[in-house]
């Protein structure tokens, strides 16, 4: 009974704090003329990840998602359509070894928080005129495998070479 009440008032090793937008941008530079002539779309997006440890004793972290979605014109590279950006962020208590620390912010964190950003943009991109952007899933944890494999290789490469390997 002792050792059930104890394991009770253990925190887990991880936890959702808070998922909040942290910030948002729309902007359509050829509007209202774009919705009047033929829209002829070429879309890109680019996403990234910081984190960052925001209480020491508790092991909260902070992580933030950015999906940044860019239309321009098929034929005609300088005509901007729109560009999105949306910055999803989370706060997450991570009491865990620093493998699996690394893990959870760089590859559950985003996969939590991607969606979110995601659906963001869609509903973004629709409420500026445009036909909306459903983006694919995209999986962090390959995404995270082959981060950890290239700086394997990039290790390996500067032992071979006799080069002290750097400190990550």
């Amino acid at each position: 009974m002792a050792e059930e009440a104890k394991n009770n008032n253990q925190k887990p090793p991880f936890e959702i704090k808070k998922i909040y937008l942290k910030d948002v941008s729309f902007e359509s530079p050829v509007s209202p003329e774009v919705f009047v002539q033929q829209y002829k779309p070429a879309l890109t997006v680019d996403f990234g990840l910081d984190t960052k440890k925001v209480d020491v004793e508790e092991d909260t972290y902070n992580a933030t998602v950015r999906v940044t979605a860019t239309c321009k014109d098929a034929e005609d590279e300088n005509k901007t359509y729109f560009v999105c950006e949306v910055k999803y962020a989370g706060v997450f208590s991570v009491r865990l070894s620093d493998i699996d620390l690394r893990h959870v912010l760089e590859a559950v964190t985003p996969t939590i928080l991607f969606p979110y950003a995601s659906e963001r943009i869609a509903s973004l991109v629709t409420d500026g005129g445009f036909p909306p952007v459903l983006l694919p899933p995209v999986n962090f944890e390959l995404l995270f495998d082959q981060k950890i494999r290239q700086e394997q290789q990039k290790v390996a490469e500067d032992v071979a070479a006799g080069k002290e390997p750097a400190n990550n």
